[in-house]
Parts: C-alpha cells; structure tokens; sequence
C-alpha cells in the first residue's frame, strides 16, 4: 500500500488526459506520468459511445503508468457537460423572539438546505454549504451562542444525469480503476488556483472546452453559481470554415496556433494584415480576417456565461480563463475587455515534475484532480474521518502498487 499518490482522469470533447502525482513533504504536488489522447464518442461534453470512449481512456492510461512507472488502481475523474444543472437551496428558522442560537438550530437550518427532492435519472455531485445569515448579517461562519430571531443557510448543489456518472465509473472500472470521487471541472480548477496562489478564487472562472463551456463564480470564498453552456471551442473552428470557405480540420489548426485578436481588444497586432501561416503553407487569410470571424463568438459565449452566472451583471474580482479552448492569444484581452475585470489564462502552476508536459490551460482540470485527491488524503492522515472519508481512502490505498 502507498498513500503518497494521487491521480486525476480529465475526459473531455476532444481528449483524455491523465495525470499521475507523487505526494511530498511540501503542499506542491510532482508530475510523475502525464497522457493525453485524442478521444471519440463524446458529444457535449457527455459520453455518448463508451466503447470508443474507453479505447482513448485505455491508451492514456498505459501512457500514463509507463511513464511513472506505477500501475493506476484508482483516481478522482472530472465530470462536466450539458446534463449539469446546478441550483442553490436555502433552509431557515425563525422565531418571533430573539434567543441564542444552539447548534441543533444550526444543524436543523442545514440539513432543511441539503434535503432537496432530485427526479429519479438525476444525482448529486457536490453539495457545497454557505456561511450562515443571522437577522439580513451575512458571512456568518459560526453561529452558534450569537443571538437572533431569523436563521438562514444556502447550499450550492451540482447535479448531474445520473447516468453519465455510472458510465464514468464503468470506465474505470473496465480498466481496474476505482473510482475514487467525482469533481464538476470548474471546482476542481479553482483547487487548482488555490494551490498555485495560496487564496480562494474571487471572481469568474470560465472552462472553454471543445463543445461545452463550464464555469464557476466565486464570492467571499464561497461558490455562487455554476453551470454549462453548450458552446466551446469547436464553434470557433466551425465559424472559421464557414466564414473562410476551409476545412474543419485547418481552422481547427488555424485557431490553435495561429489565431489573435484585434487591436481594439489589447496591444497593436504585429502583421495583422500579413497572411496566416498553417504548417507553411498560406491561405490567403490575414490576421484581421480571422480576428473578425473570432472575435463574435467569444463575446458571444462571455455574454452567455454572463446571462447565467450573473443575471444583474454584479461581477467582482477577476477572470479565469482554462480548458484548450482559452490558449486562444489575446483571449484575455478580450475577457478584461468585455467584463471590466482583469483576467487571465490559468496554467498549472502549482505542480511540479513533468511541467513542459502539461503546463498548458488544457491541463488545469487534471491537475486539479490532484489536489482534490491530495486533500482527501490530508482529511485521513489528520483523523478527520468519517464513514464517507473512510470509503474514499480505501480507493487511495489502491491507487498504485
């Protein structure tokens, strides 16, 4: 047995990455085994065909262990796609006096919040408690022996189709992984932020994958809204070929490595008027051409996740940005632009090791899982455990041999 491993498996749009990491005496955590590879069979950011699905997750996971040279027995997985839904729920006591609050009163508000009725196909993902408000106080983390007569907590419940989390597990399972916890991507990003800043998130983060884009608001270090958009990168690429009269599969390149954004949304380009260059080979198509057909569809998605995070426009703090669909250049600009907030793409950079392997925006899920895992361990070894901690670390014991 070794507890001083974790794994996180990313399965998203376009790829399955898996990453492997080795525990230390430190808070940081070191890459040992990194994979990624091209997957089929999602669509949305669901699993639509398992079977192809599990041939890409298979090959990622053979890379993966040769690469550490540890066999993977289980991980943490990243969910995400247009069957999540997420909602908050509020519990409340009153009285018609004002008295000290007990903690049975404060367990009672808790547990009003957390009881909601979900349909049959559907199951929970996260259940994330809020501070409590006493009278219209709010931020209250501790509210027992303070006085008051109105008593409220919210919970921030994830959910997603039941099925795909069973499909998720069955594709560990048919390759000896155990599944050791299921993270919406977003909240394993902002693990990810507090582990490479050392502070909760405060603000906006936006996940842009290949046909789904998640996102995550942070306020006062806790989690306000969450949700799926069902627009990603691969929009962007469809635009392109439409506006451009080429091929998916080019603009997909096209995008990826040579894309930028006009002036107005940050720097003076250079050559904006100098044609793009694919591979060598030019198509006739500058820089502002491309930026013209771009640039729509991602203030487009902006103002999608903005209409769902925060209906009033009441964004504070900063932009995250991550998922393959952010290393678009200049994208940040467009972000400070549109938001008035600053913004920036995410990397991992709170991880060690193999980093030139997996320091892009496309990683930041999967590293996340790691620190996700890293905590859970930490939960453990601090004899804070309960039945459910007891059952998640039994699958950490196995995770290499």
């Amino acid at each position: 047995m070794n507890e001083n491993y974790v794994v996180g498996i990313d399965i998203g749009s376009s790829n399955v990455r898996v990453l492997t990491g080795e525990l230390g005496d430190s808070e940081r955590i070191k890459l040992i085994g990194v994979a990624s590879n091209p997957v089929e069979g999602m669509a949305k950011g669901e699993v639509k065909d398992p079977q192809k699905v599990n041939q890409a997750l298979r090959a990622a996971l053979e890379k993966a262990e040769k690469m550490a040279g540890v066999r993977i027995k289980g991980a943490c997985v990243s969910i995400t796609g247009s069957g999540i839904r997420s909602f908050e729920s509020e519990g409340v006591l009153t009285r018609q006096e004002k008295g000290v609050i007990s903690s049975v009163e404060a367990d009672y508000v808790t547990e009003s919040a957390r009881k909601v009725p979900l349909p049959a196909d559907r199951t929970v993902v996260h259940m994330l408690e809020q501070s409590f408000m006493i009278d219209g106080r709010a931020g209250i983390d501790h509210p027992v022996g303070m006085a008051g007569s109105r008593l409220e907590r919210k919970v921030h419940i994830v959910t997603s189709v039941r099925r795909q989390a069973e499909l998720l597990k069955e594709l560990l399972e048919w390759n000896g992984v155990e599944l050791v916890n299921i993270v919406f991507a977003p909240l394993a990003d902002g693990r990810l932020i507090r582990a490479s800043s050392g502070g909760e998130p405060e603000g906006l983060l936006i996940n842009i994958g290949g046909e789904v884009t998640s996102f995550a608001l942070y306020s006062g270090g806790s989690l306000r809204s969450s949700g799926v958009i069902p627009v990603g990168g691969f929009n962007i690429s469809n635009d392109l070929a439409i506006g451009m009269s080429l091929p998916l599969e080019l603009t997909e390149k096209m995008k990826k490595e040579v894309c930028l954004f006009s002036g107005r949304y940050g720097g003076a380009l250079k050559d904006a008027d100098a044609d793009l260059e694919v591979e060598g080979v030019s198509y006739g198509v500058s820089v502002n051409e491309t930026a013209r057909i771009v640039e729509p569809r991602c203030l487009e998605l902006f103002s999608l996740i903005t209409e769902h995070a925060a209906p009033g426009g009441d964004l504070e703090g900063s932009v995250y940005l991550c998922g393959g669909g952010s290393r678009l250049e200049g994208l940040d600009n467009v972000a400070e632009e549109f938001f008035g907030l600053p913004a920036a793409v995410v990397t991992p950079a709170g991880v060690d090791g193999l980093v030139e392997l997996a320091g892009d925006a496309g990683w930041v899920t999967g590293a996340g899982l790691l620190f996700e895992g890293m905590d859970l361990i930490a939960d453990y070894r601090d004899n804070r455990v309960n039945g459910y901690f007891n059952r998640i670390i039994n699958g950490f014991r196995k995770v290499v041999c």
